[in-house]
């Protein structure tokens, strides 16, 4: 037996005879498996397009979370670098406090060492005192 296509779905006729208002059915020809065939090859295409698409989104929201992270990741860097730029400012004005405090202890010693130097023995203990302690702030240990 051979197959009827119906002349209006151009699909396999299920009710033969019943096509008539359209021209009825007419046995299946070369055309008409070459149609069929390009219909199904086309519907593969379709569900190929459409697993396509659904990898395509995935991908999207994908590389929208690679991008929020991304964002985070720069922030906390730039907030780092902020800390340590900040730290590298203290440290510099640690380093100046430093120096001054010992410039201003270097003068306390030498205005002590005259002082110790005259004619007073109480002076003298008061200068070596002074110098011990300013030795000791310099980090250089105690000074006698």
């Amino acid at each position: 037996m051979t197959d009827l296509i119906c002349r209006k779905s151009m699909t396999r006729c299920l009710t033969p005879g019943m096509c008539s208002p359209h021209g009825g059915c007419r046995p299946e020809d070369s055309h008409m498996r070459a149609i069929r065939s390009l219909r199904g090859d086309c519907a593969d295409l379709i569900a190929e397009r459409d697993q396509l698409r659904a990898e395509v989104a995935g991908l999207r929201t994908g590389y929208e979370a690679y991008e929020r992270v991304n964002a985070e990741l720069k922030a906390k860097n730039d907030a780092i670098r902020a800390a340590y730029m900040a730290s590298g400012e203290r440290e510099h004005e640690l380093r100046v406090e430093r120096e001054t405090l010992r410039k201003a202890v270097t003068y306390a010693v030498d205005m002590f060492s005259r002082v110790s130097s005259g004619d007073g023995s109480g002076h003298a203990d008061i200068g070596r005192a002074v110098l011990r302690i300013a030795g000791a702030a310099l980090g250089q240990g105690e000074q006698s």
